[in-house]
């Protein structure tokens, strides 16, 4: 068996946690598709709406994540 020296995952560290996955469900929320051509259609126009600019927000709320995560010397934490 082979010891890893370090986390193979850590969901502290999951970008699409805390940005892209509740912003991809709220603007799909409500929605029902019979085709497969709508739901790519309907996905693709949440992912078109979000900004240049909450992207950049993404990237700074993951680096405060980051930071978080190396002052808690990779320890398991919830919240913020």
């Amino acid at each position: 068996m082979v010891v890893v020296s370090h986390l193979l995952y850590s969901p502290n560290l999951a970008p699409c946690d805390f940005f892209f996955v509740p912003m991809y469900e709220a603007g799909l929320k409500g929605r029902r598709s019979a085709h497969v051509a709508e739901v790519q259609r309907d996905s693709l126009a949440v992912l078109d709406s979000i900004s240049v600019e909450d992207c950049g927000q993404c990237m700074q709320q993951w680096q405060q994540c980051w930071a978080h995560c190396i002052q808690s010397q990779g320890e398991y934490f919830e919240g913020n």
